[in-house]
């Protein structure tokens, strides 16, 4: 970052911009040193403006972090598996991932066993493991994410749990449920990511307690699917608001009325071990074994199975069945039809 900035700005720069630059391009909640661009430092003359450019220039690609990546021994393109995935922590690389785009998934099945991942970084990083409809975010279960630093050996190995549904899930309303599935999404207009999860859910909450509080969200937020007009992305006042109420912000979003997913698998890691001595740098991911057990979540009852309980319930007490209520209503309109023709014989006995 040093060498970047000593590139770009020359050394002659105002050192004090070191830290606004960086703050800005890793921004994570709170930016101090923006209260300086935002109570008097002209932007055009010393502070950055854009932040979406600055945070392009500074921050790395796919090249840059990962190399020499394989899948169950094969080699592939890194960059053409790892795709952006736009999180509130700005852009990541994601593998397997349905909201990062088309990508070719890496199956597991009992002819390819177990899953294995390896790779090397070739900088600091910060590892989330999620399933494809989940994205990174800043709750997300700290046995789930880990740092990985430039040089280090390190192995994960990781349990999963996969989840079924019965066929009739789906026709019961959520809230009696109370899970989603990847396609019931909650607000269109403030939509951020194709799928439903969990998480993607609590980075739309996230959001919508900016703009509660400062009438705007910071420039590494996910761009909304839907948006009818221009993102109001936060400038230095922005920034300094957001600063200032990051307590309120990060208390109000635990607060978002997200339900968890109808089909989210549970990851879980068994092991997970770090070394700087071992003679490579590879980073591995790896599965135990093939998921070997799964939650199912089934439906009790019906609405279809309450109408025949409560149709064998009134058979039982009253002897009565659909067969016999068409029976008797058959006869009730039978006998009114007779009465009918019987009233109307002695007026045309009048009439002769």
């Amino acid at each position: 970052m040093a060498e970047m900035l000593e590139n770009n700005l020359g050394p002659d720069r105002p050192h004090r911009l070191d830290n606004v630059i960086s703050e800005i391009a890793f921004y994570g909640g709170t930016c101090h040193s923006c209260e300086d661009c935002a109570r008097g430092l002209p932007p055009t003359t010393t502070c950055p403006a854009n932040f979406t450019a600055l945070t392009s220039v500074y921050r790395l690609g796919c090249p840059a972090l990962l190399a020499d990546c394989t899948w169950l021994g094969q080699s592939f393109d890194c960059c053409e598996l790892f795709r952006p995935l736009p999180t509130e922590f700005g852009r990541c690389f994601s593998v397997n991932s349905l909201n990062a785009g088309p990508t070719t998934p890496l199956m597991v099945n009992r002819h390819t066993g177990p899953g294995s991942l390896r790779f090397r970084a070739r900088e600091d990083l910060q590892l989330f493991l999620h399933d494809p409809y989940s994205v990174p975010f800043a709750y997300t279960d700290r046995v789930l994410k880990e740092t990985v630093l430039w040089g280090m050996h390190k192995e994960i190995i990781v349990k999963v749990v996969e989840m079924e549904n019965g066929a009739s899930l789906g026709e019961v309303p959520i809230a009696r449920r109370n899970c989603r599935f990847p396609w019931e999404v909650m607000d269109s207009g403030t939509q951020l990511y194709a799928s439903y999860s969990f998480s993607s859910c609590a980075v739309e909450c996230f959001m919508a307690s900016q703009v509660e509080f400062c009438n705007c969200s910071h420039h590494l937020m996910p761009k909304r699917l839907n948006a009818h007009s221009s993102e109001n992305i936060c400038n230095f006042d922005g920034l300094t608001c957001l600063t200032e109420h990051s307590v309120n912000i990060s208390q109000h979003r635990k607060l978002c009325p997200c339900l968890s997913s109808c089909i989210e698998p549970e990851y879980s890691v068994v092991f997970s071990s770090e070394s700087d001595q071992e003679e490579d740098d590879f980073v591995t991911v790896r599965m135990l074994d093939l998921p070997n057990s799964k939650f199912l979540r089934h439906v009790a009852r019906t609405e279809l199975d309450l109408f025949i309980s409560l149709g064998s319930l009134v058979g039982l007490f009253f002897g009565a069945s659909l067969l016999s209520i068409a029976n008797v209503a058959f006869l009730g309109f039978h006998r009114f039809r007779t009465g009918a023709t019987n009233n109307a014989r002695p007026e045309l006995a009048e009439l002769n």
